[in-house]
């Protein structure tokens, strides 16, 4: 988030905006009160995007050589080649080779066009990567219902950010449950920064424990928000984004809700460039 959550990483802080007050844009960040993944690796198309080396951002690998995550994740351009995309991640306390992962340089940021920093809003790009080769790419089911933020769906949302707010990273990938909630509610929690950071009911949503604990954090941004079908099957219906503290009671999470986004990230992602 930012302010809360955001990309977590001591040489990436020059990009990451003001952090001013209690915000974070969640790449700072890690799960608040989750647990480890177990068994490791069964969430198989996440990603851990680092700059430098570090751990700062999460993302979802759609295609052989297209991630998306958060915009607020990129870095100025020109700065691609410091980035790496890498999978098949679960201890970040162990090489990639130990954990028989791949690690690709990034080619190129695509943000969404209309992605507006200064008030979070439209927070999703599309990352190219330099990969020559063909990976295993799980499918990635989608939902075009529009009905996630309707009836207080619980969803799966994992990471590698920060346990609690101003922590240090997990080095293990963590995982929380979550109840979505609908969006008149979203919108009354966060009406104290309607200037500033509007809530958007059609392009985002909002998850989380009301009563504070359970929430994405710093280091998390962009990572995945899963929905489980009836059928097994594990639908991206979201993004980590940004919110105000990390598991601060009355301030869910908010995430940017794909569906809204769809065709312009399929659309990117199948383009050859």
């Amino acid at each position: 988030m930012e302010n809360s959550i955001g990309p977590y990483s001591d040489s990436f802080r020059f990009n990451i905006g003001d952090n001013s007050g209690g915000f974070v844009e969640r790449v700072k960040t890690r799960i608040v009160n989750g647990n480890a993944v177990n068994p490791p690796f069964k969430y198989h198309n996440i990603v851990s995007l680092q700059y430098n080396g570090a751990h700062a951002c999460g993302g979802t690998l759609l295609t052989d050589n297209c991630v998306v995550t958060a915009a607020h994740c990129t870095t100025e351009p020109g700065s691609e080649w410091l980035w790496t995309a890498n999978l098949h991640r679960h201890n970040l306390n162990k090489t990639s080779e130990q954990e028989n992962g791949s690690s690709y340089r990034v080619k190129k940021f695509i943000d969404y066009p209309y992605y507006n920093k200064a008030k979070k809003l439209n927070d999703i790009t599309v990352w190219k990567l330099d990969n020559k080769k063909s990976s295993k790419v799980y499918r990635t089911y989608f939902d075009w219902s529009d009905t996630i933020d309707t009836d207080y769906s619980m969803v799966k949302v994992m990471g590698w950010g920060v346990t609690k707010y101003k922590g240090q990273i997990s080095q293990i990938l963590q995982e929380i449950d979550i109840p979505i909630y609908p969006k008149d509610l979203c919108e009354k929690n966060y009406l104290s920064f309607k200037d500033k950071y509007p809530f958007d009911k059609e392009t985002q949503f909002c998850g989380g424990d009301l009563d504070g604990g359970k929430d994405a954090c710093t280091g998390d941004s962009g990572g995945p928000l899963f929905q489980i079908d009836d059928e097994g099957q594990m639908i991206l219906q979201g993004l980590v984004s940004w919110g105000d503290n990390c598991g601060k009671p009355g301030r869910p999470g908010i995430y940017t809700k794909l569906i809204h986004y769809l065709d312009w990230v399929l659309g990117e992602c199948q383009r050859n460039d």
